[in-house]
């Protein structure tokens, strides 16, 4: 009684560290990375304080793809980086195995739902505040990567919207309460137009791409008039955001009134860099096919082999994808991707559409559209944006019953979970000192 006590506490912990991560990010990046690695921990701690733990196959394909990441940063450009970035995996990891495990997860999914809505609310409030001249809040966030201010050419809180419009959505669609149904449909037209304001292409093309795929695939059943009006409607509002950006940036503007541009909303042709930043992982590639250079090494490549402009620099190549296979080579890329295909087309395959589980639909379109986003964008390289993802994963992702790749009955995995608390711990203790924020800085 006292260990089921004891470790329901500890989920509960972890969920509560982890709520309100996207907000804490916007503000304070080093400290929403370690809470990550905290709240992991407390999520996926019941697990492997069994007696005996099951591993089916996406389990150990997760364990195989960590195992590669950490052989790629043996020779990494950038050691520290790369073991920052690797930690960031396996926090992940924990918290696909602890909720995907967790014999509680309704209860895990009503905090997931309020997770999402709430921080997408929150934070397009701020968005908002944030576009109104002369108001500011302390501490502006604008020169480091958060997700209610615009800095690389458009508001990254679209990567967080399109996990919250989907939820929202489906609230209409389950909801038998009035009062209730008329929130959800307020939320969610706001947040549709807090995700036109953020001006995020890809977001709202991947979003309009996850909807229209899982009606013509005749995949929701639930509400089916409501899902056809929402996606109608950012169809048509995507086609019209794109065509009118294309003739304002590319034939409107001229050379006078440059300077006066709307930010964000001008995006000529020759403007954009993503091609190029992919040839620069292609390069890393070349550098060290078999296993990389080593996670978060990309930004190292794209500095050695930038132009003259500026913009032809940048952290991320704009694609996870291939920003993985870059770092950790064509083993480490390979798996990397075939674990996402493969959890997407179990989801997939494996949907309910029945009012048992409501939710299914919403964070399905959710998890796909962010799938998508990350060909052309460098979404998942938010703490939270990227947690949200696994989370939502774990959550639909049935427990497979008898289906075991192994049974760890042994003290092993009580050393595994050891490993990793000491590995955290020195994580933790060292992103607080001077020397590793010079390292960051300097590389």
């Amino acid at each position: 009684m006292l260990k089921n006590l004891l470790t329901d506490s500890s989920t509960i912990s972890g969920l509560i560290l982890l709520f309100f991560l996207p907000i804490i990010e916007s503000f304070n990046r080093p400290l929403a990375y370690n809470l990550l690695l905290l709240g992991s921990l407390l999520i996926a701690l019941p697990y492997f304080l069994r007696k005996k733990i099951e591993f089916d196959f996406l389990d150990v394909l997760f364990l195989i793809v960590l195992t590669v990441f950490s052989i790629s940063n043996i020779h990494s450009l950038i050691a520290m980086r790369s073991y920052t970035e690797l930690m960031r995996y396996i926090a992940y990891f924990l918290v696909f195995i602890g909720i995907r495990k967790n014999p509680k997860k309704e209860l895990i999914q009503k905090i997931f739902i309020a997770m999402v809505l709430v921080n997408s609310f929150v934070l397009s409030c701020l968005a908002i505040i944030y576009e109104i001249r002369g108001v500011y809040l302390p501490e502006s966030p604008i020169l480091g990567m958060n997700l209610f201010y615009p800095i690389y050419g458009h508001n990254s809180l679209a990567d967080l919207l399109i996990f919250g419009i989907p939820i929202a959505i489906n609230l209409i669609t389950v909801t038998k309460r009035k009062l209730l149904w008329l929130l959800a449909n307020i939320l969610s037209l706001f947040l549709i137009l807090n995700l036109v304001l953020s001006f995020g292409r890809a977001a709202m093309l991947s979003l309009t791409i996850a909807f229209m795929a899982l009606l013509l695939l005749k995949k929701i059943n639930i509400g089916v008039k409501s899902w056809y009006i929402a996606a109608i409607s950012l169809g048509i509002i995507t086609i019209l955001f794109f065509l009118s950006s294309f003739v304002y940036s590319n034939f409107l503007v001229n050379s006078k009134t440059k300077a006066k541009t709307i930010r964000g909303f001008y995006k000529p042709i020759e403007g954009e860099f993503r091609l190029n930043y992919m040839r620069q992982a292609f390069i890393g590639l070349s550098l060290s096919p078999i296993f990389g250079t080593g996670l978060d090494t990309f930004r190292q490549i794209s500095f050695e082999n930038k132009e003259k402009d500026a913009y032809s620099m940048s952290y991320y190549v704009h694609n996870h994808y291939l920003q993985v296979l870059a770092e950790t080579g064509v083993v480490g890329g390979t798996l990397f991707t075939l674990l996402v295909f493969l959890v997407l087309f179990a989801l997939y395959r494996s949907m309910v559409n029945d009012r048992n589980a409501i939710f299914v639909n919403g964070i399905y379109i959710g998890l796909l559209a962010s799938s998508l986003q990350s060909l052309i964008d460098y979404n998942w390289q938010f703490f939270s944006v990227f947690l949200i993802y696994w989370m939502g994963i774990a959550l639909l992702l049935i427990k497979t019953q008898g289906n075991y790749c192994f049974v760890v009955d042994s003290k092993i995995h009580y050393v595994f979970i050891l490993i990793v608390i000491i590995l955290f711990s020195f994580q933790i203790y060292v992103s607080g000192t001077p020397f590793y924020r010079w390292i960051l800085i300097t590389t």
